[in-house]
C-alpha cells in the first residue's frame, strides 16, 4: 500500500481500533472489551503498551501493540514486550499493513533500548513473523492434572482453543485479595530468565474483574487460576504457583485440584507424577523471540515461564 502512514496510537483512535479488532480478532465493540482493552493496554505497571496505527486516504487501516513486559535476564532487569493485539481493516488485508506495522514497531522498540519481543502466535500468523526476524525457541513443557477418568476423557475429547472469558468460580477467593500482603519469595536463582513478580505486577495481572482469576492462600504460598472452558471440559488454569518449596507447590496443585471442580488442570512447567500431573503432549505454545536491543536469544531450557506470562490475552 504505496500511500501508508504509520503513527503513535492516540486515545481519540480507541474506537477505531476496537472496530478493527472485532474484525479481526472477534472483539465486540461493548463496555467489556473497552475495559479489557484499556486494562491491558493503558493500565500496565511496566508502561502503557507501545501501540501504532496505519492510515490510508486519512482511515485508520491498522493496528499493532507490544505489551510492556519485565524481565530478571540473569539477576539483571530487562524490559521487553509482548508481541500482542493486531489488525487489519477488510479492504486493506494482503497490502504489507500487518508487515509494515510490525517492522516500525520493532525499529521505534530498538531505538528505545527494549531488550527483545516475544509471544507464541498461532499456527496462521507465525509464518508472517518468522519472515520478520522472529525466531522459534519451542515449546515450553505443560503439564495437566485430570480429575479422574471422567476429566481425562473430556479433556481428551476437548482439543480446541480455550475461550478467552472465564468461567464464573467462588473458589478461593478473589485473586486481588489473595495478593494482598506479602508474598512468598519461594527458591531464587540468578540464573535464566523469569518475569519479574512484582506485588504491582500480578496485581494488575489477575486484577481484572471480568477475568474472575481466583487464588488459594496458604501460610506457605499462593496459586492464581481460573476456570475457562475448553471444548466440553471445564479447564482450571494454574497461572502461577508462588511457594517458598516444591512440597508447598505440591499441596497449592492439589488444592486447586479438590476446589475448583474442574475436569482438568493446565500448569505451564515439567510434569511431577507425585503430584498426580501427566505431561501434555507436545508441550505449550510454541515461543518465539526476537532481538532489539539484545541480540542474544536465551535458550528455552532457561525460561522459566508460568502460565500467566503466555496465556492467550
Amino acid at each position: 500500500m504505496s500511500d501508508l502512514l504509520i503513527r503513535d496510537y492516540d486515545d481519540a483512535d480507541e474506537d477505531i481500533v476496537l472496530e478493527l479488532l472485532a474484525g479481526s480478532l472477534g472483539w465486540l465493540p461493548d463496555a467489556g472489551h473497552r475495559e479489557f482493552f484499556r486494562w491491558k493496554h493503558l493500565q500496565n505497571p511496566a508502561g502503557r503498551s507501545a501501540m501504532w496505527v496505519a492510515e490510508s486516504a486519512g482511515q485508520i487501516v491498522g493496528f499493532r501493540s507490544m505489551l510492556r513486559w519485565v524481565f530478571d535476564v540473569d539477576g539483571a532487569e530487562v524490559h521487553a514486550v509482548r508481541a500482542v493485539d493486531t489488525a487489519t481493516a477488510p479492504a486493506a488485508r494482503g497490502q504489507g499493513v500487518f508487515r509494515a506495522l510490525t517492522l516500525h514497531a520493532v525499529a521505534a522498540l530498538t531505538a528505545e533500548g527494549v531488550g527483545f519481543v516475544f509471544n507464541t502466535p498461532n499456527d496462521q500468523s507465525r509464518p508472517g513473523y518468522l519472515k520478520m526476524g522472529w525466531i522459534e525457541l519451542g515449546r515450553p513443557p505443560a503439564a495437566a492434572r485430570p480429575s479422574g477418568p471422567l476429566g481425562a476423557l473430556r479433556a481428551a475429547r476437548s482439543r480446541t482453543p480455550a475461550e478467552l472469558w472465564s468461567l464464573p468460580s467462588d473458589a478461593g477467593v478473589a485473586a486481588t485479595e489473595g495478593l494482598s500482603g506479602a508474598l512468598p519469595t519461594g527458591p531464587q536463582s540468578l540464573s535464566g530468565l523469569a518475569t519479574r513478580r512484582r506485588a504491582e505486577h500480578l496485581q494488575w495481572r489477575y486484577g481484572l474483574p471480568s477475568l474472575s482469576y481466583r487464588a488459594l492462600r496458604r501460610d506457605d504460598g499462593i496459586a492464581i487460576f481460573r476456570l475457562r472452558r475448553r471444548g466440553h471440559a471445564t479447564e482450571a488454569a494454574v497461572c502461577e504457583v508462588l511457594a517458598d518449596d516444591d512440597d508447598g507447590a505440591r499441596r497449592l496443585v492439589q488444592e486447586v485440584a479438590r476446589v475448583s471442580g474442574a475436569d482438568h488442570l493446565l500448569r505451564l512447567g515439567r510434569a511431577h507424577t507425585s503430584w498426580r500431573e501427566l505431561p501434555l503432549p507436545g508441550g505449550g505454545p510454541i515461543l518465539t523471540w526476537r532481538a532489539l536491543a539484545s541480540t542474544t536469544p536465551v535458550e528455552l531450557s532457561r525460561w522459566r515461564l508460568s502460565l500467566g506470562d503466555v496465556e492467550l490475552l
